[in-house]
């Protein structure tokens, strides 16, 4: 395993994996359901070593599986905010690419433009990050609003 990885699994398990004093005390999304623990990646993402071991990875899934940058990010709510600027200031700094990023919001605005993008999407296809995969749902909501703004999507997640 490499040292980014290392640092960031490491990370995760020390900061980021929360457990209350009393077991199933945390409120589950559905109902009625409550969890022993929350797995809380928000925790690193606005750390900023813990990011720019994350971005770092990300370089090297992106290079080794996709094999080039000709693409824009985009994630959906706030959840993905540290993602959509981390990555980008990350490959600009360390490696000169230039990625635009976007937010995609959960809810169209109800005033001003109605819009669901926050930021300028360009022509490139999109690549879709997130903070956690737990279901598609946040993925195929997200890309329901790209195709309807006529952007094509990458057939990987990150």
């Amino acid at each position: 395993m490499n040292k980014n990885k290392e640092f960031v699994c490491t990370y995760i398990q020390s900061y980021c994996m929360l457990y209350p004093p009393e077991p199933m005390m945390v409120l589950g999304k559905l109902p009625g359901t409550r969890y022993s623990g929350q797995f809380y990646l928000a925790n690193g993402l606005y750390n900023v070593e813990f990011l720019e071991a994350v971005a770092a990875e990300f370089h090297r899934i992106v290079k080794n599986n996709i094999g080039h940058f000709d693409f824009q990010l985009a994630g959906v709510d706030w959840p993905a905010c540290p993602l959509l600027t981390g990555l980008p200031i990350f490959l600009e700094k360390n490696h000169n690419l230039r990625i635009n990023s976007f937010l995609i919001k959960n809810k169209r605005k109800t005033y001003a433009f109605n819009n669901y993008i926050e930021g300028m999407p360009n022509k490139l296809p999109v690549l879709m990050v997130n903070d956690v995969c737990n279901s598609t749902n946040a993925y195929d909501y997200g890309r329901r609003v790209l195709l309807a703004e006529e952007l094509e999507t990458l057939p990987f997640i990150f």
